[in-house]
C-alpha cells in the first residue's frame, strides 16, 4: 500500500471510527507497526493530524478481511482544500491583480521549511517516538516553527502525493464566517442604558419571528417604536415593567425566554427587508419620495 492512500473501517476496527478516512503514512514489512494519519479538521477551526499506530499483523489481518479497505475516490487535496479539487491553482496567482506574495511563493517556502524533515524520512519513520522526532526538527529549521503547524504540513505533504499545492492555505474560506450563527454571546455595541451584558444573542428563529411581527403590526405612520412595543407583548409573551430610578420601561419575559432588544430588532428588520421599505411603511410613498 503507498503512502498517502485513504482507507476506511466500514464498521470500525480497533482505534478506526467507521464513517472516518485515514491516511497510510508507512507499511514498510520491515517495521512492526504501520503508521496512520487521521486529518482532522471543522470550518473556522484549524485543520489538525493526528498520527496512529497499529500493529502489522492486525493490519494486515483487517485487510484480508476487508474490515480495513481502500476508499474508491482518493482524494489530491486535504479535506480543508477538497472545494479546489480539479482547480488550476496555478492560474490563481495571476487572477491576484496587486498581490504582494503570491500563493505558490507561500506553499514554496513551507515546503523549504520541511526540507530537513524530508531528507530524514526514514529516521524519523523508524523513531519510536515519530511525533517527537518531527517536533525537534520543526524547532530546529530556522526560524523555528509552530511544532504542530509544522507535523501538519509534513503529513498533508506526504499523504498527498507530495503536491505542493496540498500545503496551500485556506484561503477560500475567508470571510465565510457566520458570527450570528457561531457566537454563544449577545453581539452589538453593549447598552448605556440597560447595561454591557444585558440583553439575549439574536438567533435566526427570532430574527424571524422580528419580521413578521413588524409585518402584521406596521402602519402608514406608525413609529418602529410603537411596533415594537406591540410585538413585545403580542408576539414574545413579554411584560413591560418601569425600572431604576429614571423610570426605564424595561421588557422581561415571564418564562425566562429570549426576546430581542429594540436596537436589534430594528436592525434585523432593516436588513431583510431594506430601509428604504421600512421608510415607505413609516411615512408614505408619497412623503418618503419628496424626502428622497
Amino acid at each position: 500500500m503507498r503512502i498517502g492512500t485513504q482507507i476506511s473501517a466500514p464498521e470500525g476496527f480497533g482505534q478506526l471510527v467507521k464513517n472516518v478516512f485515514y491516511h497510510c503514512l508507512d507499511n514498510n514489512f520491515k517495521r512492526p507497526n504501520v503508521l496512520l494519519v487521521q486529518f482532522a479538521w471543522e470550518p473556522n477551526r484549524q485543520p489538525r493530524a493526528v498520527l496512529l499506530k497499529m500493529p502489522r499483523e492486525d493490519f494486515e489481518a483487517a485487510i484480508d478481511q476487508e474490515l480495513i479497505v481502500v476508499t474508491e475516490k482518493q482524494p489530491t487535496l486535504p479535506l480543508w482544500l477538497q472545494e479546489l479539487e480539479g482547480q488550476n491553482l496555478w492560474s490563481k496567482d495571476g487572477q491576484r491583480k496587486g498581490s504582494k506574495i503570491h500563493y505558490y511563493d507561500r506553499v514554496t517556502r513551507r515546503l523549504n521549511f520541511l526540507g530537513p524533515a524530508l531528507e530524514s524520512l526514514p529516521e524519523i519513520l523508524d523513531a519510536e517516538d515519530v511525533v517527537g522526532r518531527i517536533s525537534a526538527i520543526a524547532r530546529s529549521v530556522a526560524p523555528p516553527q509552530n511544532e504542530t503547524r509544522y507535523r501538519l504540513w509534513l503529513l498533508t505533504y506526504l499523504c498527498f502525493g507530495r503536491n505542493v499545492w496540498a500545503l496551500h492555505a485556506p484561503f477560500h474560506q475567508i470571510g465565510r464566517w457566520d458570527r450570528e450563527s457561531s457566537s454563544t454571546r449577545k453581539l452589538g455595541a453593549p447598552s448605556k442604558s440597560y447595561g454591557r451584558h444585558y440583553g439575549h444573542r439574536m438567533t435566526e428563529s427570532i430574527g424571524e419571528r422580528c419580521v413578521k411581527a413588524y409585518l402584521r403590526y406596521v402602519k402608514q405612520g406608525r413609529k418602529m417604536t410603537d411596533i415594537y412595543a406591540e410585538a413585545m407583548i403580542k408576539e414574545f409573551g413579554c411584560q413591560s415593567i418601569t425600572a431604576g430610578r429614571f423610570g426605564l420601561e424595561v421588557y422581561v419575559h415571564p418564562n425566562g425566554l429570549p426576546f430581542p432588544t429594540a436596537r436589534q430588532f430594528r436592525y434585523r428588520v432593516e436588513k431583510v427587508l431594506g430601509i428604504e421599505t421600512v421608510q415607505v411603511y413609516r411615512y408614505g410613498k408619497t412623503r418618503y419620495r419628496n424626502k428622497k
